[in-house]
């Protein structure tokens, strides 16, 4: 397989969309849901793959909502036979229900048998944590993940007979559209009421709306060139974001939240020297615990990052 190469899986549970991605020694789980984006960077050494084979739900749903086919295909064929001879003979109709519920039942236990054939999950332990990615083995991607299971096998054993200090746990970053999660949330308060019929109930719906309305309120209070760089940010145009908040610095030197977000942006283009830079000038602004807890991140992507170009560091 190629180093960085993303491969879509399709999760027992959860998020729609993931994908994972080996480069060096590093193995890259993404996952995207309609509000938010999940990044995870996990060392090798952590990871414990665990194979089984499994009963897939979806498949006995499938068989289920066939025994609807029957009943549709009848009323197909009366339709069309209607249409044609403009009229429904009961030999005619006999003939369309018979057909349709054959062809139906026929369906019910093709997708029935096919439920019980259980199908191969491959599940990905991060330890110490509680972190499990569980997917199926798909068909389309059967020969592309069992590449990817024996290259994390042959590196995270390397990784095992050379690296002189593991690293103990894998580093994650989320990143949430706001008004898309208080669509949600909106969206959940206002059950009750669609439930009870209760119309003093949608009330609820106030409190999401609310608190977002506070926080763009908020929002509003920054500089403007503050508020582009982050929405760049949130987008992953790191390159926009880093020019914006380049002017921004220049423009206002002691606006802190500038200076912690270009150093967030510097880790991610890899320049991690420069984060270093950034954070020596405003250390006398932070206290002891920021100040510890960022320079353990640089320290910490640092290391990510050379393994992910060289192996193990």
């Amino acid at each position: 397989m190629i180093d960085g190469q993303q491969i879509r899986i399709r999760l027992l549970r959860g998020a729609p969309k993931a994908w994972l991605c080996l480069e060096g020694t590093i193995l890259t789980y993404c996952e995207k849901s309609w509000g938010r984006e999940t990044t995870v960077d996990i060392p090798l050494e952590l990871v414990t793959i665990v194979e089984k084979r499994q009963l897939k739900a979806s498949r006995l749903i499938a068989a289920l909502f066939s025994l609807l086919c029957g009943p549709c295909m009848t009323a197909a064929m009366v339709g069309i036979w209607y249409l044609i001879n403009r009229s429904v003979s009961e030999t005619a109709l006999s003939f369309c229900l018979a057909i349709g519920a054959l062809c139906g039942f026929i369906l019910f236990v093709a997708l029935l048998i096919r439920f019980f054939i259980r199908q191969t999950t491959i599940s990905i332990l991060v330890g110490p944590g509680p972190l499990a990615i569980s997917f199926w083995m798909e068909s389309g991607q059967r020969q592309a993940l069992k590449d990817l299971v024996e290259e994390i096998t042959d590196r995270r054993t390397l990784v095992e007979d050379t690296i002189p200090y593991p690293m103990r746990f894998a580093l994650g970053d989320t990143v949430v559209q706001p008004w898309k999660r208080t669509v949600i949330l909106t969206f959940l308060c206002s059950i009750p009421a669609l439930i009870t019929e209760i119309r003093w109930l949608l009330f609820a719906c106030a409190i999401p709306v609310g608190f977002y309305a506070y926080s763009s309120l908020q929002a509003l209070l920054q500089p403007s060139l503050y508020r582009r760089a982050v929405r760049r940010f949130l987008n992953k145009q790191w390159d926009q974001a880093g020019a914006v908040v380049k002017e921004l610095v220049s423009k206002a030197p002691d606006f802190l939240p500038a200076r912690l977000l270009h150093i967030e942006i510097l880790m991610r283009l890899d320049d991690f020297a420069g984060a270093t830079a950034v954070l020596a000038d405003i250390q006398s602004n932070l206290n002891a615990e920021t100040l510890q807890a960022i320079q353990q991140d640089i320290i910490y992507r640092t290391r990510m990052s050379k393994r992910k170009k060289t192996g193990p560091c």
